[in-house]
């Protein structure tokens, strides 16, 4: 091609991408919502000592099932039905599987397919060594400083209680729903929710019950969003990643550690292990993520913008981008985490068998088989069995343009007027898994603003919830709900 033809290509390419920019409405040009309910803050400290309680139960999920204790479990569910007399006499309620809890609010009209809410009761454990590192006792149940300070405070007691807040609102204003309101409240989510989502889709899926969409916890509004940090961002998921566990074992003559093989069992394994943390897994774009950097282009800066939204020509060029830090590089890639390693009974004994457990976290656009094919062909090393293990299949995305997308996106911009709505792909799980074949959609959101400094607290040290912004949440869920149940 001739340097005036390169030229006029140039041309004719910027021109219409200028005409695109043009045409792309601008997220803060979005017609005005209703008006948020009622405002809360005179009931702030009622509302945050509630929420309090409920984190002094100690209802944790140890890896171990041998570790768990059922009595924090039984007191939570107590706690709620007195706190929440309301609730607990208007609807159906239904314990499952000894500790789950399932709550059905009758619609006034059943041939409307209902809609349905998740959460999780259960806690991850406070790492031992690190307690003397929190600010307030992990359990205590701490209102202080304009925080609520425990484990449970961001996941995800708060979107429980939430929940609870805003059903004994509106009962307590006479409202009730045209469509039905199902409540799923899960015992185990973090050990892979099994017994206790598991158990109650199951027993929806008995009952033939079908939902419009679903909402589970897994997206905040991110107050200091790293692309936008002047406005708040709603990041609303509509994916997650499937995970994927594989086991690598490999076999070798033992012996006395004075009379070594050339090539032991251990170290066969740790070239295998070397290989896979190198080569990582291909970058790709899922639509989750695409949709995401298109809905954020118009709030950048004109270079950034010319990217994302052409990116038919810029994509391997934004994905690279993405690669910088361990959270955008989730976003593009199936991850490749080495995990556990064991090998061995004595220092001076050759082990004749080492073995590794890699676990991966899946794109929505990848599956467990690609990761097998990828695994093999790194490796490439026969004597090395490859054993696939404990994999979670995901509900496929859920879609933008529908009446749940917008009821989500419309009540975080009741509470935050600049939030924009982003849809979210989360590298982590939730319940969703197990309720993939009885929803049309489901999404992930909790209307609970943070920054980034305080959503490192989740499964960390002094995981902690600002007072302002759960009271807001409770404003954001009663107006989910009264969309929800139209």
């Amino acid at each position: 091609m001739s340097r005036i033809s390169r030229a006029a290509v140039a041309l004719l390419l910027t021109l219409g991408l200028m005409a695109t920019f043009a045409a792309t409405p601008r997220a803060d040009e979005m017609p005005a919502v209703r008006v948020l309910t009622a405002a809360l803050s005179n009931e702030a400290e009622a509302i945050a000592q509630r929420l309090a309680g409920a984190l002094r139960f100690k209802t944790i999920s140890y890896q171990d099932s041998a570790d768990f204790r059922p009595e924090p479990f039984d007191e939570l569910n107590a706690y709620l039905r007195k706190t929440y007399p309301a609730t607990y006499a208007a609807l159906d309620t239904q314990v499952v599987a000894g500790y789950s809890l399932l709550l059905e609010w009758k619609g006034s009209d059943a041939s409307l397919p209902p809609a349905l809410f998740l959460s999780h009761t259960d806690v991850v454990p406070i790492e031992p060594g690190t307690e003397e590192g929190w600010s307030h006792p992990p359990f205590a149940g701490t209102v202080a400083d304009g925080y609520i300070w425990g484990r449970g405070t961001l996941d995800t007691k708060e979107s429980v209680l939430a929940y609870h807040e805003a059903i004994e609102r509106l009962l307590g204003e006479g409202w009730s729903p045209k469509r039905s309101l199902f409540f799923a409240f899960g015992h185990d989510e973090e050990i892979g929710g099994r017994a206790g989502a598991g158990a109650i889709a199951a027993l929806l899926a008995e009952r033939g019950v079908h939902f419009e969409f679903g909402v589970d916890e897994g997206g905040f509004i991110l107050d200091g969003f790293e692309q936008i940090p002047d406005r708040h961002v709603a990041l609303i998921s509509t994916a997650e990643k499937t995970y994927f566990t594989v086991e690598l074992v490999a076999r070798g003559p033992g012996g006395h550690s004075s009379m070594p093989p050339v090539r032991s069992s251990v170290g066969r394994l740790a070239t295998a292990l070397d290989k896979l943390e190198k080569e990582q897994m291909d970058l790709k774009l899922c639509e989750p993520v695409r949709e995401q950097l298109e809905r954020m282009a118009p709030e950048l800066s004109f270079g950034r913008r010319l990217a994302l939204q052409n990116l038919w020509l810029f994509k391997g060029l934004v994905m690279r981008g993405l690669t910088g830090s361990r959270t955008s590089n989730a976003m593009v890639r199936t991850t490749t985490a080495l995990t556990l390693v064991s090998a061995g009974v004595k220092e001076n004994v050759v082990p004749q068998e080492a073995r590794a457990s890699v676990n991966f976290r899946i794109l929505p656009c990848e599956t467990p088989d690609d990761v097998l094919e990828h695994v093999r062909r790194t490796i490439d090393d026969p004597d090395i069995e490859i054993k696939p293990k404990a994999w979670s299949e995901t509900a496929r995305p859920a879609r933008l343009d529908t009446r749940a997308w917008n009821l989500l996106a419309d009540a975080a911009r009741e509470a935050y007027p600049d939030a924009l709505a982003l849809p979210n792909q989360l590298s982590g799980g939730t319940d969703t898994r197990h309720y993939r074949e009885l929803a049309d959609d489901l999404y992930r959101f909790v209307g609970v603003k943070v920054s980034a400094e305080d959503i490192t607290g989740a499964h960390g040290t002094d995981e902690r919830i600002g007072v302002d912004s759960y009271v807001n949440a409770v404003g954001i869920t009663t107006g989910i709900l009264r969309r929800a149940a139209e």
